[in-house]
């Protein structure tokens, strides 16, 4: 121990730094968990942070609806890019709101 003590002098002297005696403490932990989590947020800014998220990282067009008119959103967005083919998710949500049937009839 104390080869390790007269080496840890050495070299903070040769470095210009105070030779230390006794261990410092470590600085307090940053703990910012909750914001980078949202659990702050209301459950409308949860769905506006959501959207923001989707539109500006993942550079998706995003359009809020009511569940009866998702069907009819869901053709819209089909329409505005372009009539192309549409790979639907299998999730039972999608068919429950009738966004499957409908994109499958008319897109």
């Amino acid at each position: 121990m104390d080869n390790r003590t007269a080496f840890l002098n050495t070299v903070a002297q040769a470095l210009g730094r105070p030779q230390r005696r006794e261990p410092q403490a470590e600085a307090a932990p940053v703990n910012n968990y909750a914001n980078e989590r949202l659990t702050e947020l209301s459950p409308q800014q949860h769905c506006d942070a959501f959207v923001q998220f989707a539109s500006e990282v993942m550079l998706a067009q995003c359009e809020l609806t009511h569940e009866a008119q998702a069907p009819e959103a869901a053709l819209r967005l089909c329409q505005q890019l372009g009539q192309q083919p549409v790979v639907v998710s299998g999730d039972s949500r999608l068919a429950e709101l009738g966004i499957t049937e409908r994109l499958q009839r008319e897109c």
